[in-house]
């Protein structure tokens, strides 16, 4: 049995392993007889009678005369200010004497005092629990959770370390990891005591309490790191490449479960089965991944010698040896699988034979996975798939005091996952979620390429490997698998994911903090308002009862008798209700309980840990100072609340679901306790697609058969004899006027559901019974009330993906489904049930309300005046509309304001987020930085910033959160509410992941609601508005008098573009035939794309392009290239903006803008023009923006004013302005700023507005000065 409790505040392997090489440690060893022999003194001077000792007397018997042994120099019982008023703990720790006396003289009763401290501590009575509050009168802090009351002094006196002791149980804080409150260090030290054994091991078993608590402990070397701190630190580093490694692991471990279920001759599985298998090995290995949990963590009794022959670390441990010892394992027998099986069955059931209480919670039930109840893995496989699990090289030591570093290559040892945070289940497992089972149809070989490993066969992965495809560089073989083996891949063909979107920890905290912090300290706030109230009320009530007393006793008649003692008992009972509301922190359990969390994406888990971690610790705290009472310890009963009531999560992809549910039931397991119950409230879907309630009486205008004439027509022919006439007028007319959606059966349904999700919150999960009885809830409640309504909404939805229903069909199917009469048989009807069905399988609708309803709908099953959620997190995905399907684009662009030009779906989750958010509420998403500028989140930018109070950035761009993607990110905080605040705090310049070296500044929220498009630039500053608003002054859009456009996109390019290396492509002089070439009867035309440009200079290389209008994918027109015009590289921003001059004619692709002066397009076919958009209007241009014709700076609406007005300008003139890098500056700063400058962009560049009134004599002497500062700056260049 291990010499001390590590509750993951150190690394198990650092403690038993790493630890032994620290010349402290074992300087401590040699030093640990003598502290030992003066300890037992300590406890024999201290009696046998130490369970009756109060708290002052176990310090002043045992915890005092320890530190004094160990050298410690203290001060007792300093003060710490907080909020509810001055706190003391019972010590301050100090290098010596000469600095405790200085802080006592100069700083005590300030928080200076705790500037030199090396820690803090506390001391309580003999045996007191220390994860538990106690009863007790005086201050309610004294009665608080230790664990929670050393944690506060950490944070307020910004000490590293903290010691808390009972006497009997001693333990280590550090304040990075206290606010958890289960995260310590300890030691039973009666325990250690108990032994006379005095030999070398017991020596170092009480090294384990003497070298963690002594003073030199905690002092500093000339590292700046204390023997604690190197301790810490290495445990971090150790689980850091742990991680690494089991990231390899992982993936080897699916790869022999998949293989192992695919060759295991019984199960008769193939090829076509690789999805099923998929699904399941991850299932399998979340179930490992649990008991390796559970075991280390001690929640299965591994210290019990009967449950220890079944567990999986006796499986483990067999399966080494056998491997180790290279026996032989046949791929046909199912010894291993047998017994994981009934193991699986142990947990899920529990036994008592073995100490082990049922943990069902869904994960072992195989009711949900039949098919680890129908198939078996061949022990070949099951065992090299757990040794994969439960050991790497990282934790290859031997376990001897003289251990070889050498070793640790080659060794490998069992890996503890108590030494693995719950965050870790995340960066691991959630990158290996989009990976694809395939099975090889030749030998392979794994290759590093460009950075990314790749599958090439291996005959052609030569052992040098040279560079391929024009030059990509490869590596040597990594690994090889034979023809038949199972592997898993990317969609791109790799074999690990790249691009990883896995959220640091840092960015997840901050977003909760920024988040559920508020929302938590609003709280606060009502609860002790409420209190004030109650407790008013209370006073008044008693005035009344005694008043009424009073009055009793004078009174003399029964009647008069009777009357007081009424109003007495009537008052009596008022105020014992109101008692109950008078404690706010009572009132405040009840409002956290309340708190309702989401993350629409939620991947691993990760947000929702941080959240229920953040809520746990606050009713922690609010239960310390209430009368409740709970019967486990208070951290342990605080998540399991948190986690059934306030936890809320939805993502598309099962096994992420399945992986959400794991760590928050590893994070919230108890001992002795089933699993929480999670199934209503983690729910698999896509959040994006659904229907709302208020939407699904009708069929949405866009979608179904309204979208495609031709097939309403082919269904109105078909239905005709079955409908009636009044049904066929209805159609003609879209149905505006008719729904047979019941509203009153709606309600009904949605009190129903109401009730049941209630009932599911507040039952307890202390037993089997509970969760079997939450399941029918769910089930019979639930489901049974909204499947009815599900269907029709997902009809409603199916529209937009291709089932093809009409208005009328679609009404009288919403009758059938409500089980009311209809004038359409149900053999018509079905089939656009059954199909909307398979869509929803296919697409997965989620329809908010009717999954949470408790969210939207209150008791009676009306909607809520405020409905939604109090906080919505996360990390949406960050997908371009390019690799989105067109029917998912179509409902998208149906279903929100946001979808506009190329949106990324992160656009979609905002808008989504805030409209599931209840008034008041809190938003932050971390997302790409493009969210600020680019023209595609205008509309949300737009939203956040007129709608809502955006109340800070987070600029995260100059560190590397996601290591492998290429992305910028940041975080944004909005809140629900009509903008109050004029700024938006912008924090920024992180040098590192902690927020302390952050720099921090307001910007004003108007700066952005003149600038184009709702830009938000973090760098703008009073000097840079001053300078836009003067460009914009004298200026007028390049839009007024140029026409902008791209050049030809041809679609497949190949096709379109080539070389003129032909003969017959010349004529004598060598130039290009152009429209002279006989073959493509005039439409070869010369081609420039955006590598031919630079600033003022085109580089002709003698590309042509096929210009066929009717072939080419979305041609221009003649004119647009012929005419004299500017051109503007697309790809140009970070340096500037490169145009360039063209009087040759020249075709451009789309690499390139063109821009053309509005006079030149007169020469233009007008019906080219009108198919191009453009238009000519007569009358005069609108003079501002609120005028009638709110498009007047489109370029495709050409004024008489602005043909005139461009005939006064030349393009050279232009050109030097756009180039020049005042309009560069402007470019960056005020429209863009991307990389990508596209046409939008250019129609903005301001035009410096000119009367062409000054003389002539005075332009020469312009043009000549001129001249001169260039030539000045050109012979400065050149010296």
């Amino acid at each position: 049995m291990q010499p001390f409790n590590n509750q993951s505040l150190f690394s198990d392997y650092y403690l038993t392993e790493l630890i032994k090489d620290d010349k402290f440690w074992q300087e401590s060893f040699r030093q640990a007889e003598e502290a030992h022999r003066k300890i037992k003194e300590i406890f024999q001077k201290a009696g046998e009678n130490l369970a009756g000792l109060n708290e002052a007397e176990t310090e002043r018997r045992i915890i005092r005369p320890i530190l004094d042994s160990f050298g410690h120099i203290y001060s007792l019982q300093p003060s710490v200010d907080s909020p509810e008023g001055i706190r003391r703990p019972d010590f301050a720790f100090f290098v010596d004497t000469q600095t405790r006396d200085l802080a006592e003289r100069e700083h005590k009763g300030k928080r200076e005092f705790f500037a030199t401290c090396l820690a803090v501590g506390d001391a309580k009575h003999w045996d007191r629990a220390l994860d538990k509050k106690t009863k007790g009168s005086g201050d309610p802090f004294s009665n608080y959770n230790p664990s929670c009351q050393i944690d506060f002094y950490l944070r307020a006196t910004d000490s590293r370390w903290g010691i808390l002791s009972n006497g009997r149980l001693w333990r280590l804080y550090n304040r990075e990891a206290s606010y958890r409150y289960d995260v310590f260090y300890e030691v039973d030290l009666p325990a250690l005591l108990g032994s006379n054994d005095l030999s070398r091991y017991y020596n170092e078993a009480f090294n384990y309490f003497f070298a963690f608590f002594r003073k030199e402990a905690f002092l500093k070397d000339v590292s700046g790191l204390s023997f604690l701190d190197r301790a810490y630190k290495g445990s971090l580093d150790y689980a850091a490449k742990l991680g690494e490694e089991l990231k390899e692991n992982v993936y080897e471990a699916l790869r022999f479960l998949a293989e192992g279920f695919l060759k295991f001759p019984a199960n008769g599985l193939t090829e076509n089965d690789l999805n099923a298998i998929r699904e399941n090995i991850f299932v399998l290995i979340y179930r490992i991944l649990f008991l390796l949990y559970a075991e280390d963590r001690r929640i299965l009794p591994v210290d019990n010698p009967n449950y220890q022959v079944y567990s999986l670390r006796n499986l483990a441990h067999e399966i080494a040896q056998k491997l180790d010892g290279r026996a032989y394992l046949s791929p046909t027998m199912v010894g291993y699988w047998s017994r994981l099986i009934d193991l699986f069955r142990i947990v899920n059931e529990g036994d008592d034979s073995l100490d082990v209480p049922p943990y069902n919670g869904g994960l072992f039930d195989n009711g949900n996975h039949s098919f680890l109840a129908d198939y078996k893995i061949g022990d070949s496989f099951l065992a090299q798939a757990i040794d994969q699990l439960t050991r790497a090289q990282t934790a290859g030591r031997t376990g001897s005091p003289t251990f070889v570093k050498s070793l640790i290559k080659k060794d490998r040892g069992f890996v503890s996952y108590r030494d693995m945070e719950i965050r870790h289940i995340g960066s691991i497992y959630e990158g290996l979620l989009e990976h694809h089972l395939r099975q090889s149809s030749e030998d392979l070989a794994v290759v590093k390429e460009e950075g990314r490993e790749k599958f090439i066969p291996l005959a052609l992965a030569t052992p040098l490997n040279p560079p391929v495809n024009g030059g990509k560089k490869r590596s040597g073989v990594i690994k090889s698998y034979h023809q038949g083996s199972v592997y898993l891949e990317t969609d791109k063909g790799e074999r690990k994911a790249t691009g990883s979107y896995y959220t640091p920890d840092y960015i997840v905290k901050y977003i909760v903090e920024n988040t559920v912090g508020p929302l938590l300290e609003e709280k606060k706030k009502v609860s002790f308002e409420h209190s004030q109230s109650a407790k008013k009320e209370i006073e008044s009530l008693t005035n009344s009862i005694s008043t009424y007393k009073a009055r009793l006793s004078k009174a003399t008649t029964p009647f008069m008798q009777k009357q007081y003692q009424e109003k007495i008992d009537r008052e009596q009972k008022r105020l014992e209700a109101l008692r109950t509301q008078s404690d706010p922190n009572s009132l405040l359990i009840s409002e956290i309980q309340q708190i309702k969390v989401l993350d629409p994406a939620m991947g691993s888990g990760h947000f929702l840990v941080e959240a229920t971690d953040f809520l746990a610790r606050a009713l922690v705290e609010a239960l310390g100072a209430s009368p409740h009472e709970v019967t486990e310890e208070d951290i342990r009963w605080a998540r399991r609340e948190v986690v059934e009531r306030c936890i809320y999560g939805v993502d598309l992809n099962p096994l992420a679901v399945e992986l959400a549910k794991l760590s928050l039931w590893l994070y919230t397991v108890s001992k002795g306790r089933p699993l929480s119950f999670l199934e209503h409230h983690l729910r698999l879907g896509n959040s994006l697609i659904g229907a709302k309630i208020e939407d699904i009486g009708r069929l949405p205008v866009g979608a179904g058969v309204s979208a495609s004439p031709k097939g309403k027509r082919m269904l109105r022919e078909a239905l005709t004899p079955a409908l009636s006439q009044r049904e066929r007028e209805t159609e003609a007319a879209y149905g505006q006027q008719l729904t047979l959606f019941d509203e009153s059966t709606f309600t009904q349904s949605a009190f129903k559901m109401v009730g049941g999700a209630q009932n599911i919150e507040k039952m307890p999960t202390d037993s089997v019974a509970q969760v079997k009885k939450k399941e029918e809830i769910l089930a019979t409640v639930l489901d049974a009330n909204r499947e009815p309504y599900r269907k029709i909404a997902d009809l409603w939805t199916s529209a937009f993906f291709g089932n093809d229903i009409s208005q009328p069909v679609y009404q009288q199917a919403m009758s059938l489904l409500q089980c009311k009469n209809t004038t359409l048989s149900e053999t018509v009807l079905s089939p656009y049930i059954a199909r909307a069905e398979e869509l929803r399988k296919q697409k997965r609708f989620f329809h908010w309300e009717l999954e949470f309803p408790e969210v939207f709908f209150d008791e009676y099953g009306r909607r809520k005046e405020n409905p939604g959620f109090d906080a919505v997190i996360g990390n949406p995905p960050y997908i371009n509309i390019m690799l989105v399907n067109d029917d998912e684009i179509n409902f998208f662009t149906n279903a929100f304001n946001t979808a506009f030009r190329r949106f990324d779906l992160f656009v979609l989750f905002s808008e989504r987020a805030l409209t599931l958010l209840k008034v008041d509420g809190y938003h932050a998403f971390i997302v790409p930085d493009k969210i600020l500028s680019e023209t595609y989140a205008k509309m949300l930018r737009g939203m956040m910033l007129k709608k809502y109070s955006l109340n800070c950035i987070l600029d995260a761009t100059n560190i590397k959160v996601f290591p492998d993607a290429a992305v910028s990110p940041i975080v944004y905080v909005v809140q629900k509410v009509i903008p109050s605040s004029a700024t938006i705090a912008v924090v920024t310049k992180l040098n590192e992941p902690v927020f302390d070296s952050a720099t921090s500044w307001h910007i004003l929220v108007s700066n952005f609601l003149d600038v184009p498009e709702y830009r938000i630039r973090l760098d703008w500053d009073e000097q840079t508005k001053r300078i836009i608003n003067r460009i914009n002054f004298v200026s007028f859009p390049a839009s007024r008098i140029l026409y902008v456009s791209w050049g030809a996109q041809p679609g497949e390019v190949n096709k379109f573009f080539f070389y003129g290396i032909e003969p017959e492509c010349h004529n004598a002089s060598g130039k290009c035939k152009a429209n002279e070439c006989p073959s493509k009867r005039g439409k070869c035309k010369p081609l420039i794309k955006g590598g031919n440009v630079t600033r003022y200079e085109v580089d002709y290389d003698n590309a042509h392009i096929l210009y066929d209008v009717d072939r080419l994918h979305r041609p221009a027109f003649p004119e647009l290239f012929e005419s004299e015009k500017i051109i503007v590289c697309e790809v140009s921003g970070s340096a500037g903006l490169i145009c360039a001059y063209d009087g040759s004619g020249y075709y451009t692709d789309h690499s390139l803008s063109n821009c053309v002066l509005k006079a030149n397009l007169l020469q233009a076919d007008e019906r080219v023009l009108r198919g191009r958009g453009i238009k000519f209007v007569k009358g005069a241009r609108p003079k501002h923006e609120e005028a009638a014709d709110a498009v007047y700076d489109r370029d495709t609406i050409v004024y008489p004013e602005d043909v005139e007005l461009s005939r006064a300008y030349r393009l050279p003139m232009i050109i030097a302005l756009f180039n020049a890098s005042t309009l560069g500056f402007y470019y960056r700063k005020y429209i863009s700023g991307e990389l990508n400058v596209f046409p939008e962009h250019v129609r903005k560049l301001p035009i410096r507005r000119i009367s062409f009134n000054t003389p002539k004599e005075e332009r020469e002497q312009l043009v000549e000065e001129g001249k001169r500062l260039c030539a000045a700056w050109v012979a400065a260049q050149v010296e």
